[in-house]
């Protein structure tokens, strides 16, 4: 008996979340009805049933779901069993098959015919039609055309380097957070490689002890690394990086290397502290496969040090310098918030971190540096109008730079707007930080998300899964709450990246296990809109009378050393400022001197220690010297939000 594509699935999402699941959750999950996700799961008992050897059987009860009874060893076996069927010719959906019908073609420089995809795939040859034209579509965001020829069949025509990206992105669509998780502990511990992603790997690029060379010289890599500058690589980096390199070694083994690319970056590359390290990696690894890395493939792998921040500055093309990402920012905000009518134009913590976003996105975008993004399905599902109308304001913004953003791009920009559409803020209790390895728009909306709903926590930042050792050291944490699987002595919630229910109880849980006491839910309640009048007498309501003239002067004092120390930064600023970003950093200096009142500093969110380029650092020690004594308390999160305003 095999299982369906969603059967295996809903099987895998029962096993890897630990709990039990209700159907309905799992019909909503599935955009299917409860009637299908009923015979799916009947189908899932009868093909535990027949697992003689691993004794698992699927459970259920009123009011309480469905979950799995047996030993964690047969429940592992399981899981194990389903990553490593055989082959490709699996009852898949429509969407996983066109990505393994575009892989084929992908790798592959002849002709294929539609008849040889039918019988890999296990379908008719119709079927494989019919699919061709997703696969089209998802082909032409790289500028790969099909070209058809009668006795011959199908092939993909493009570019060396968009045909290289293409294949990163498909492989990167196949991860999930949890497949993640394994990735990187592959890496750091040299654990076993996730068995689906090493499957998809292993029948397209590199054999499976290659596979692992790869796994051990990316742990390398990351290891000299902190160990010269002092610094985690990013978890995006590190699948990144990965990826690419299986990529490029297929590219090489097949003969088709990288004959020429861009010389501008070569040259900084070799420049760059880091280039040194991967170059050396490269011809260790070319040693030991018998093949040559050449300098040009060295630098378009090590393009993938975008990935974390690094060095992008000086790799900005003409039409991407920071007024024209200042410039997009807030044009997006602001047509984003027309369309749906609600005001994120005054959100500077929004413009600072989406603007911090979208500088590393078009570095990134302009070198090829794809973002690996397991959580497309569960953002489109979760905030369909959000996605919505980011996707319709985007292609329209970016349209007028030529720069075209596919849904995983896209959905870390939902994250960035649903997280300032949750921004709460309440009085803390416990303090926590969250690992979550896929970027500051997810670990921003958990934040908001987990204060907004628990009133007595305090999320004090993110780290990767690497770093959260360290990041425990540095300071007490109450509490760990993790997207992914991981091992820590502190007491650990692991919640889905887009927050459920489900994942506030077990928080709640773990928070009254430490205080014994049980903590307060807050409701989520749409604002009222008030007119301009009307909205000041809400905001001193709860402050008595006598109090007024003592709170008005705060204020005034509040608004007015604002006001010298944005004329002060704009001033001597004024050659790196366009009128648009001088007022926003005005409007920012006023709101920062407000946050520093009140001992509510900007946070950058994130615990890395990211090196900067050298232009950059001589803007920051440059902006502390024009601050002076009288500005020296000013934190380096805000110097850094500061800068970013600059061209």
């Amino acid at each position: 008996m095999i299982l369906t594509f969603r059967c295996r699935q809903i099987l895998k999402k029962i096993i890897d979340a630990k709990r039990s699941f209700k159907i309905k959750d799992l019909a909503d999950e599935f955009h299917v009805s409860t009637r299908t996700i009923k015979y799916d799961l009947e189908n899932v008992r009868l093909w535990l049933e027949k697992q003689k050897e691993q004794v698992v059987q699927l459970e259920s009860k009123p009011n309480l779901g469905i979950w799995l009874e047996g030993e964690i060893t047969a429940i592992n076996k399981i899981r194990s069993m389903l990553d490593n069927e055989a082959g490709v010719a699996l009852l898949l959906n429509q969407e996983e098959r066109s990505k393994y019908i575009a892989l084929e073609l992908l790798i592959n420089e002849k002709f294929v015919t539609i008849n040889l995809l039918a019988e890999k795939m296990g379908v008719s040859r119709n079927t494989v039609v019919a699919d061709m034209q997703r696969v089209e579509r998802l082909l032409q965001n790289w500028r790969i055309e099909m070209e058809r020829k009668v006795h011959y069949g199908i092939r993909a025509v493009s570019s060396e380097v968009n045909r290289r990206l293409a294949l990163e992105y498909v492989v990167q669509s196949f991860l999930n957070s949890n497949e993640i998780s394994y990735i990187l502990h592959s890496i750091a511990r040299e654990y076993e490689f996730p068995s689906r992603v090493g499957n998809v790997i292993t029948t397209f690029l590199l054999e499976k002890d290659q596979l692992k060379i790869v796994c051990q010289a990316i742990g390398r890599i990351a290891a000299n690394i902190k160990k010269v500058g002092e610094q985690y690589l990013s978890d995006r980096m590190l699948i990144g990086a990965l990826i690419r390199f299986c990529v490029v070694i297929q590219r090489i083994k097949t003969n088709n290397g990288l004959t020429a690319f861009d010389t501008t970056v070569a040259i900084q590359a070799k420049e760059h502290p880091f280039y040194s390290i991967f170059s050396e990696e490269c011809a260790a690894l070319a040693n030991h496969l018998g093949t040559e890395i050449s300098d040009t493939e060295i630098g378009f792998i090590w393009l993938q040090s975008l990935g974390n921040g690094m060095y992008h500055n000086e790799l900005h093309h003409n039409g991407y310098k920071q007024p024209v990402v200042t410039g997009i920012t807030a044009e997006i905000i602001s047509k984003v918030s027309q369309c749906l009518k609600v005001t994120y134009t005054d959100d500077t913590e929004l413009f600072d971190s989406l603007l911090a976003h979208l500088t590393d996105k078009l570095a990134k975008y302009e070198y090829g540096v794809i973002d690996p993004n397991p959580l497309v399905a569960e953002v489109i599902q979760s905030y369909p109008e959000m996605f919505r109308c980011v996707k319709e304001v985007c292609s329209e913004v970016f349209a007028e730079i030529s720069v075209f953003l596919t849904d995983p791009d896209l959905a870390y920009i939902v994250l960035h707007f649903q997280a300032a559409y949750e921004r709460r803020y309440g009085r803390s209790q416990f303090r926590a930080i969250v690992v979550c390895g896929t970027g500051r728009g997810t670990a921003r909306l958990l934040k908001t998300r987990l204060e907004n709903e628990i009133k007595s926590l305090s999320v004090l930042g993110y780290c990767s899964v690497l770093e959260i050792e360290q990041v425990l050291k540095m300071q007490p944490i109450d509490l760990v709450i993790s997207v992914l699987p991981i091992n820590t002595e502190c007491p650990l919630v692991v919640v889905n990246s887009i927050l459920t229910q489900r994942d506030i109880v077990a928080i709640h849980k773990v928070l009254k296990k430490i205080c014994g006491t049980q903590l307060e839910y807050t409701q989520e309640t749409p604002e009222k809109k008030h007119d301009f009048s009307e909205s000041f007498m809400l905001m001193i309501r709860n402050i008595n009378v006598t109090e007024l003239p003592f709170v008005e002067s705060i204020s005034q004092d509040i608004i007015s050393k604002g006001f010298q120390l944005g004329m002060l930064i704009t001033s001597e600023f004024k050659e790196y400022l366009s009128e648009q970003a001088a007022a926003g950093l005005m409007l920012h200096s006023l709101l920062m001197v407000n946050r520093l009142a009140f001992g509510s500093p900007y946070v950058d969110f994130n615990y890395s220690d990211q090196p900067e380029s050298k232009r950059l650092a001589e803007l920051r020690c440059k902006l502390i010297n024009v601050l002076g004594e009288e500005y020296r308390s000013i934190p380096k999160s805000e110097i850094s939000a500061i800068l970013r305003y600059f061209s």
